[in-house]
């Protein structure tokens, strides 16, 4: 099982070769792989709230490059943004910048794993913590 973490991808050429490295990788791993970390891209129009809104077709570019490698996004628990800017003025931005995408034989083996959003005092992308619950009841 592999788990990758992923850097910051702030540049269109950079985002680029990380999509060309997923497929690659896909094409490459029989085995459960995650990437982790701030992929600087969404998924959704709702992951954005504040400013101008992201264009559709970068929206669509990277949720396409993901469903085409088999990626599912791991789900997230607490705020639903990861990063902000400017908050408490007429330019607040937040988005959903960080997350966890693994394949389907990754969740399968960890079917209650969860993103936990640990809210940052600064614009840097806030932390998050992984969690594997048992999946007993309890009750």
């Amino acid at each position: 099982m592999d788990v990758h973490r992923v850097l910051q991808l702030s540049r269109n050429w950079q985002k680029k070769r990380f999509l060309e490295f997923i497929r690659g990788l896909a094409r490459q791993k029989n085995l459960p792989w995650c990437l982790m970390g701030d992929f600087n891209d969404i998924l959704h129009a709702d992951e954005k709230k504040g400013r101008a809104t992201r264009p559709n077709w970068l929206i669509r570019g990277f949720r396409k490059a993901t469903q085409a490698t088999g990626l599912i996004d791991v789900p997230m628990e607490g705020y639903p943004f990861t990063w902000f800017k400017s908050l408490g003025t007429v330019r607040a931005v937040e988005e959903k910048l960080n997350r966890a995408m693994a394949t389907n034989s990754w969740m399968q083996l960890f079917p209650n794993a969860k993103l936990e959003n640990l809210v940052a005092p600064s614009s840097d992308p806030f932390s998050y913590l992984t969690r594997q619950n048992s999946g007993s009841s309890g009750s």
